[in-house]
């Protein structure tokens, strides 16, 4: 049996530099927004890290997830 989690909601997404886990300054954090935005990065909620579409086995960045508050959920059994 599995149960289906469903999150709505708004989080605050930190990136982090993968080998030193520092978090990356603001010309980076912008630089990997429009990577994503454009569909060349990609991210693993499950890994918490920013891959390259081009080489889908090495992580880029690391990323933190906060939530601002404003969360609903729900369960289902599926």
């Amino acid at each position: 049996m599995a149960i289906e989690f469903k999150i709505d909601g708004l989080y605050d997404m930190t990136f982090h530099n993968i080998h030193t886990e520092k978090e990356v300054e603001k010309d980076i954090e912008q630089g990997i927004l429009d990577n994503l935005q454009q569909g060349e990065y990609v991210v693993s909620i499950k890994k918490g890290v920013v891959l390259d579409i081009n080489d889908l086995e090495n992580p880029v960045y690391k990323f933190e997830l906060v939530s601002n508050g404003n969360d609903e959920y729900g369960f289902d059994e599926l």
